[in-house]
């Protein structure tokens, strides 16, 4: 700051420097300070804040954007000014003063400012007419491509108008230097005259010095930013991170969050009361209903660790939504076990009533109370294992970004946080979700084909009437897990439908949850008839 206005004041004040060379010149140490001092000391500040208190308004932002722009790109065609004018004092000095007036100088210098404020002012001209669905610049301070990167609106037009300004803003700074240089330095080796080699040399190696500055830290941001490998020094790996959490309005506020407060409760209280039941009541003591244990346990787990985090979420401000890394992983951990294992415990449900409907004689035989925990610790090996290399490949990644665009830390979430590349991650995202699909939906459609067949098959009404009332509790539990999970992943393709998808996202945990517990109590005969039983033994007491 000092040094640039210091030499701007003795130029204008010594009347020997008011030259054409020195007057084009004052224009880069204005625009170093120009550019500086709406960067710097916003910056200063940023540093002493937490970063949930690094807050800047949009119009802030575009200023912001605007003025670093206009500085990357005024210092081109400023520097493109003063080689016309190094051209014409080396190459034609006996006209330089006619060519090079004060009117020249300041045609010049006008049309190197306005060239940069038309260039970017159609640059950020195309980004704020996008609509915003996000809040954090992934930067520390506002330039185009963050700005851009905050809209769910298509970018095409703008990545085009970037790169063909890009392009051509280097070309024409590279080949007017080129160009007046080739010429300078043919003058010279012509020339027998010391004193004019003598001068290009020391004028001309200041401007060229100023330029290879200004294009090697131009060319390595711009390296840098299209090679997210070679940014180690952009690759921070914060430990706090920021939850986009739900938009609601500040009058749905209380009322979602009473929603989600009732159904939480309700939850825990019904699933923990259904596996007391069966617990309690030796009759219950049947492998369907041990088996079935698994959902309201895992119905618990999962709701436990999102729903909790969720409500606190609502009564905060977006900037204090904050979460621990490792507080994210445990949450996207449990959030896709809660999904795997609730498929893979209904898988071995369906094995349950394959082998109570076809094969009765040996139901007692094969479902041992070995063979149900070997299909319970099954389920959910098989789920952990998923689920782990699934997280395993995400937390090997380095992270550059801190906003978890969802109410919820998930493994998509997370590996969208990181600047290497997630080729494997989606790979292995989708054979995950192909795998566990096919297999449940196939157990699913074969054993209920051989149910089917042996019911149709079978004159025995007892049988038929337990097969209907036992699958299709299961059947109806199922449907409401794979049609939530079916609705979350279309959702998840169509990004419009962002907001929406956050509330499926989260009622997919809260319907199963809700529902599985009632579908059972109200199917189950055994459960109703401990109810009842319990129901008349206190009104004896109570008439007793």
């Amino acid at each position: 700051m000092l040094s640039n206005i210091a030499i701007i004041a003795l130029i204008f004040i010594d009347s020997s420097l008011h030259q054409p060379m020195y007057l084009l010149f004052c224009n880069l140490p204005f625009n170093d300070v120009l550019g500086n001092s709406i960067l710097i000391p916003r910056l200063l500040v940023d540093l002493l804040n937490p970063p949930s208190e690094r807050l800047i308004t949009y119009y802030e932002c575009v200023a912001q954007a605007f003025t670093s722009h206009m500085f990357g790109t005024t210092s081109h065609t400023i520097l493109m000014i003063m080689a016309f004018d190094r051209y014409v004092a080396i190459c034609n000095p006996l006209r330089y003063t006619v060519i090079m007036s004060h009117r020249m100088v300041i045609k010049l210098t006008v049309s190197a400012w306005a060239v940069a404020f038309v260039l970017v002012g159609i640059l950020l001209g195309l980004t704020i007419r996008l609509n915003r669905c996000r809040t954090l610049i992934a930067n520390p301070y506002c330039d185009n491509a963050s700005l851009f990167k905050l809209s769910c609106d298509s970018v095409v037009i703008n990545n085009i108008y970037g790169l063909m300004f890009t392009v051509v803003l280097f070309i024409a700074s590279i080949g007017s230097i080129v160009v007046t240089y080739t010429k300078i330095t043919i003058v010279c080796v012509t020339s027998n005259n010391k004193s004019v080699n003598s001068k290009a040399l020391k004028t001309c190696s200041t401007h060229l010095l100023t330029y290879l500055i200004l294009m090697f830290c131009g060319m390595l941001a711009i390296a840098l930013h299209r090679f997210p490998q070679l940014m180690d020094n952009y690759t921070f790996n914060s430990f706090t991170l920021q939850l986009e959490g739900l938009k609601v309005t500040e009058v749905s506020v209380y009322p979602v969050f009473f929603f989600f407060l009732v159904s939480y409760i309700f939850i825990i209280v019904a699933n923990i009361a259904i596996v007391a039941l069966i617990f309690i009541d030796s009759s219950l003591h049947q492998p369907m209903y041990l088996l079935f244990c698994n959902l309201p346990f895992n119905d618990v787990l999962g709701n436990s660790i999102l729903i909790p985090h969720l409500l606190m979420d609502l009564l905060r401000p977006p900037s204090e939504r904050l979460i621990t890394y490792y507080e994210c992983v445990a949450q996207a951990f449990t959030t896709h076990m809660f999904g795997t294992t609730s498929h893979t415990v209904l898988i071995i449900m369906a094995f349950d009533r394959y082998v109570a409907i076809c094969n009765p004689l040996r139901y007692a035989a094969i479902m041992n109370h070995r063979m149900v925990i070997k299909l319970t610790i099954s389920a959910w090996a098989v789920a952990f294992v998923l689920v782990g290399i699934l997280l395993g490949l995400t937390i090997r990644l380095n992270r550059c970004r801190t906003l978890i665009t969802n109410p919820y830390c998930d493994n998509a979430s997370l590996f969208k946080l990181s600047c290497d590349s997630v080729v494997i991650n989606n790979i292995y995202g989708l054979t995950f979700t192909v795998v566990l699909f096919i297999a449940s939906i196939g157990s699913i459609v074969v054993t209920y084909t051989k149910i089917t067949i042996v019911c149709v098959t079978s004159n025995n009404k007892s049988v038929n009437g337990k097969a209907l009332k036992t699958c299709s509790t299961h059947l109806l539990m199922y449907l409401i897990m794979f049609a939530s999970g079916i609705l979350v992943i279309a959702l998840h393709r169509v990004p419009q439908y962002s907001d929406y998808r956050k509330i499926c996202a989260i009622l997919f945990h809260i319907i199963p949850g809700s529902l599985n517990p009632i579908i059972y109590g109200v199917q189950s005969k055994e459960i109703q008839k401990f109810l009842l039983r319990q129901f008349f033994h206190q009104k004896v007491l109570q008439t007793k």
